[in-house]
């Protein structure tokens, strides 16, 4: 996401052509908050899909890679995602945007929401 956005900025990415009406929430995995990869993903979808997404900045969704799929750690697991739970449940929009195929796991997991990789919003709005 952060290869696209630098394209962004060089103005080197032509204009999508299809408009994406949904509304989506964002989840940042651990691992690009660790790296400062954090807003790669909303920029390129409002400035150039220009999508509505909004940040839950709701934490860690629990799952620690297969931390959280051991049994022993599932209690764990489960008080670590309270957050992210609670910020799922008091959104009205239940598409959620994430790069973790881990953190999708956990989110489908712990609510009602369909969960998507941020590309494939991007791909969509260019007809793909």
């Amino acid at each position: 996401m952060n290869y696209l956005s630098d394209l962004l900025e060089q103005k080197k990415l032509k204009a999508p052509t299809k408009s994406i009406t949904k509304e989506f929430v964002y989840h940042l995995p651990c691992r690009l908050c660790a790296v400062s990869d954090e807003g790669a993903s909303i920029k390129l979808l409002q400035e150039l899909c220009g999508v509505k997404v909004v940040d839950l900045k709701a934490g860690c969704c629990g799952l620690a890679g297969t931390f959280g799929m051991q049994k022993k750690n599932y209690e764990l697991s489960s008080k670590i995602s309270e957050s992210l739970k609670a910020a799922l449940e008091s959104t009205p929009a239940k598409n959620v945007l994430t790069e973790c195929a881990a953190c999708k796991m956990q989110i489908e997991h712990i609510s009602e929401t369909v969960v998507s990789h941020p590309i494939k919003i991007i791909a969509k709005s260019y007809g793909v």
